[in-house]
């Protein structure tokens, strides 16, 4: 044994009389600092793509004090307008590319860098971090969009999404919100690697500006900083959801795994079964005969029927009956399709007009952490470090220090 892996060996022993924290202490939780090893903490960069202001519409841009606009086609990117003494005006697009007011950048990928920390307002909310607007045109060149990202420090963008995907006004939740901070950072951190990136809305993860950061939000960042789940040497994917209605799903047979993984292998949560009731969700006829025409299995939907269910009545793979054809698809392409709040449906009924109504229990994909059931522990007094073990059973919990930068995926 190397003597770093030694003394890493005694001081967690030490750890663990210290705090008896029973079966998660093999996983350390620290706070600041690392305390368990020499190596500092990582906070690598992280961009997110914010969604609702990407488009062609112009948006509403403030800038407080000074700032600049690099390029962000050329190395080093070079500067290509020394702002100063704020802004205020449209962020929009024409032949040349972004425009900012009355200046074009007359480039595809430009990136608006603020002085202060806190100085960058789109559509009147204030954001962190650098702006990327990078232009999409069509193959003849004309400019048809601007996409826009943030590029910040992890642990700022983690605080976002602790706000924007958990009640952090609650009391008793700051067990949640730390279990759903460490969740959140390591999708983040997985999903870096993506090339499509990572978003700001439930596709991904739900990311919200400065405006939304609550004191319940800090404190929670500032219990688990660094701290990310691993699995078999790798960063988990901590995928998670609103409610799981009975019992999380298995990511393998829902189709977000490619091989089976025992921290998603599905766990079962019999208090989340109607907490919000029964859901119902009508769905008009034309939507319902589009999915036949989608798949080519006739111009009106016959019906739908089960293939398979998970142990808690969740729809994993569905046919659908066309009049001419039919077309087996996973359960959660049918969610998308229809926009349903989860794939637990207990009950279809047919209309006279050709709707149906849909009602079912749960909210999401149900893979991973339940949100619901993660506050209910943490009202109930459980640490964070059992709620995670209860829905990642076996993950272990491993602070992200420069020891463990394997495990960073490079940004894309």
């Amino acid at each position: 044994m190397n003597p770093l892996a030694k003394r890493f060996g005694i001081t967690l022993v030490l750890f663990v009389m210290l705090l008896g924290i029973g079966h998660w202490m093999k996983e350390p939780a620290v706070a600041h600092e690392n305390e368990l090893t020499d190596a500092p903490l990582l906070n690598p960069v992280i961009e997110v793509r914010l969604m609702s202001l990407s488009g062609s519409k112009p948006i509403p841009m403030q800038i407080a004090g000074r700032w600049k606009i690099l390029d962000g086609t050329k190395p080093e990117h070079p500067v290509l307008h020394p702002g100063s003494g704020g802004f205020e005006g449209n962020l929009f697009i024409d032949a040349t590319g972004p425009q900012l007011g009355p200046y074009r950048t007359n480039s595809d990928h430009v990136i608006v860098e603020t002085e202060a920390a806190e100085a960058l307002w789109l559509d009147t909310f204030l954001y962190p971090g650098k702006l990327h607007i990078r232009t999409e045109r069509e193959r003849s060149g004309r400019v048809i969009r601007l996409n826009l990202s943030l590029e910040m420090p992890l642990e700022d963008y983690v605080i976002g999404v602790v706000c924007g995907e958990m009640p952090s006004m609650q009391e008793g939740v700051h067990e949640a919100l730390c279990a759903q901070a460490i969740a959140a950072r390591t999708y983040a951190l997985q999903k870096r690697g993506s090339k499509k990136g990572l978003r700001d809305d439930t596709f991904d993860q739900v990311f919200l500006g400065l405006d939304y950061r609550t004191t319940q939000a800090e404190a929670a960042i500032d219990a688990t900083r660094g701290l990310v789940l691993q699995w078999d040497d790798a960063l988990l994917p901590a995928f998670f959801h609103a409610n799981c209605g009975g019992g999380t799903a298995n990511s393998l047979a829902a189709g977000f795994s490619k091989s089976e993984m025992p921290p998603l292998q599905g766990t079962l949560d019999s208090a989340c079964r109607t907490p919000r009731g029964i859901w119902e969700r009508v769905i008009s006829a034309e939507k319902l005969d589009g999915l036949a025409q989608r798949y080519r299995i006739g111009e009106w939907l016959r019906g739908i029927s089960t293939i398979e269910r998970d142990p808690f009545g969740r729809l994993l793979e569905v046919r659908l009956l066309g009049d001419e054809e039919h077309e087996d698809l996973a359960g959660e392409r049918l969610r998308a399709a229809l926009s349903l709040p989860s794939m637990q449906l207990v009950e279809i009924e047919v209309r006279s007009d050709g709707s149906a109504v849909f009602r079912g229990h749960g909210f999401g994909h149900g893979i991973g952490m339940c949100q619901t059931g993660a506050v209910r522990m943490s009202k109930g007094g459980s640490p964070f470090q059992d709620i995670l073990q209860h829905y990642y059973p076996g993950a272990a919990l491993v602070p992200l220090t420069s020891e463990l930068r394997y495990l960073l995926p490079p940004l894309q």
